[in-house]
């Protein structure tokens, strides 16, 4: 191997740089063949989401970098080696992350391919880091699966897939007696009361939880809301054609209103009150 890669461990500072630095490895990974023939997988989902096109990767920083930098820093911020859930893991960039910085990872997804792909990087992370990650994957819906049987969770992931498992607030009903009284949850959505979303309504967003229902709901479960915020306002391009030093403020400004904010990030965590009533 001519390059080297960025390894995580549970000393590693979980920083908005060394998460960058985690995404930018997915160059390397691409240069390497241990991937074979689902290298175009992989290459076509970070085309979309836009770390392999030149003029959208300060935006990918700006908008995915940044905000899993928060999850991590949530999720990781009472235990050392929390057990965390990742619904929608999809090829496994975040769960393998949670794995080599400590946690004991549970991903699903009913993405057969993407698991396959998940499973060939953590064989690849495992050789290059010479640890055994913690990491069980399983295809399955997030409503047939069965929470029980890892319990307890005490951590909640999820990018971009927690409002595609309709209905949310079944999902959520379904997970909470299997959690830990102080289980914290971190989800990145996209936001279906956006402008955008009025202008270009998609199916997909349909009977999707809005922000302020998804606060609802997971207060009226028990959780405390620590931080929730826009995941950006300001159009991809925009991040190319001007600096981020400039963008970032007026991105945070106007991201203050849930029309303008295209997607949303929530942080929470059970309050051992709510918790211990519904364990009685």
């Amino acid at each position: 191997m001519k390059y080297k890669l960025f390894i995580p461990d549970h000393n590693t500072k979980i920083s908005d740089d060394n998460i960058w630095r985690w995404y930018t490895n997915i160059f390397n990974e691409l240069n390497d063949e241990y991937l074979s023939d689902d290298k175009e997988y992989l290459i076509n989902y970070y085309l979309d989401a836009g770390l392999l096109r030149y003029w959208r990767r300060s935006f990918f920083r700006y908008h995915y970098s940044r905000t899993f930098t928060h999850a991590v820093q949530h999720l990781f911020q009472l235990k050392k080696d929390p057990h965390i859930i990742d619904l929608g893991c999809g090829t496994g960039t975040q769960t393998i992350m949670l794995s080599l910085l400590g946690a004991k990872v549970t991903g699903i997804d009913i993405d057969e391919k993407a698991l396959s792909i998940l499973n060939k990087r953590k064989s690849f992370y495992e050789k290059l880091s010479g640890r055994i990650l913690d990491i069980k994957v399983f295809s399955s819906s997030a409503f047939d699966f069965d929470y029980g049987s890892i319990a307890p969770i005490q951590g909640i992931y999820s990018m971009f897939a927690f409002n595609l498992m309709k209905p949310s607030r079944s999902l959520i009903e379904k997970l909470v007696p299997h959690l830990s009284e102080d289980c914290s949850l971190a989800i990145l959505d996209g936001n279906n009361i956006s402008w955008l979303a009025k202008i270009f309504p998609n199916r997909r967003r349909e009977e999707c939880l809005t922000p302020f229902e998804m606060e609802g709901l997971l207060y009226e479960y028990g959780f405390d809301i620590l931080h929730h915020d826009a995941g950006f306002v300001i159009p991809p391009i925009c991040w190319f054609l001007l600096p981020g030093s400039i963008l970032r403020p007026i991105d945070r400004f106007l991201g203050k209103s849930w029309y303008l904010a295209i997607s949303h990030q929530i942080l929470a965590r059970r309050h051992d009150s709510k918790a211990s009533e519904e364990s009685s």
